[in-house]
């Protein structure tokens, strides 16, 4: 760490990553709506392709280990579901899924280019702090779920990124529809830097420590395994919550991880409480 710091090495890496990732934003987000301009579609989001390898690049993910089966169609399943340990795994689920619509923070529209992305792919935003907001979110991934004609809408159901020991409770929204999904889990194996985005608060990893750390170090691993289509039982379409805690259960499983019932709400008091200490 200490060498590449102070040949400036991490600071022309970290420098490479912000610029390609901005253009590979940049690009998907002239791509414009999927159904209505299909082939422009195509060719900006192979260009975005294209840059966001050399971005990965830049913080030393130049491989990534693939396990398991390929990306069902949407014609087989609508639905994909993964862990969340930061905002890298984002962009590896993202391509590998041929840009599928997903659930996002509504605050995340003040990043450049988000709002083109959102369009691009008929993204759902969702307000946290609005319970109504919450109803209609859950709305919208019903209907994307029941509409064959709508893409597949990749779920991320802790509602937060979590530090690859341990799931945070899966939300009951991504499995109100009842309908098939894919679990696609990531991992990011490690023996000195877990680059999970816990933030300070709880203990782990703010933005920052990650930028530098992956500037850092000469590689990063990944590895992501690509499970069969499940098909919920009788039980698990007639209730959310029995199906969200088994599909939970099944991914700690393969991670090697722990499961828990703690949600975002404990997330949110630990960052209160440690912005109050720091006064």
């Amino acid at each position: 760490m200490i060498f590449f710091i102070g040949t400036g090495i991490a600071l022309i890496r970290f420098v490479f990553f912000v610029v390609f990732i901005s253009i590979a934003m940049m690009l998907f987000s002239f791509a414009g709506n999927r159904r209505e301009s299909p082939k422009r579609f195509l060719v900006f989001s192979q260009l975005c392709v294209f840059f966001g390898n050399i971005a990965l690049a830049a913080v030393g993910i130049y491989k990534v280990q693939l396990y398991g089966e390929k990306v069902a169609p949407r014609s087989k399943c609508k639905l994909i579901i993964s862990n969340h340990n930061c905002a890298i795994e984002v962009i590896l689920i993202w391509v590998l899924s041929h840009f599928p619509s997903f659930v996002s923070r509504r605050e995340n529209c003040k990043f450049p280019f988000f709002s083109g992305i959102i369009k691009a792919c008929d993204g759902v935003l969702v307000d946290r702090s609005s319970a109504s907001s919450r109803q209609r979110t859950l709305e919208a991934i019903i209907e994307h779920a029941e509409d064959p004609s709508s893409s597949q809408l990749i779920i991320f159901p802790e509602g937060t990124t979590g530090n690859q020991r341990t799931l945070f409770l899966f939300r009951k929204g991504a499995f109100e529809a009842g309908v098939p999904v894919q679990m696609i889990c990531v991992y990011f194996p490690y023996k000195h830097f877990n680059p999970a985005w816990t933030g300070r608060e709880t203990g782990g990893n703010n933005l920052k420590d990650i930028a530098l750390r992956l500037c850092s170090q000469f590689v990063t691993h990944a590895e992501v395994r690509v499970l069969p289509v499940y098909y919920p039982t009788e039980e698990e379409k007639a209730n959310a919550i029995v199906y969200a805690n088994h599909c939970q259960k099944m991914m700690a499983c393969v991670l090697k991880e722990k499961v828990s019932d703690a949600t975002t709400k404990y997330a949110k008091e630990a960052a209160a409480a440690y912005e109050q200490k720091r006064r």
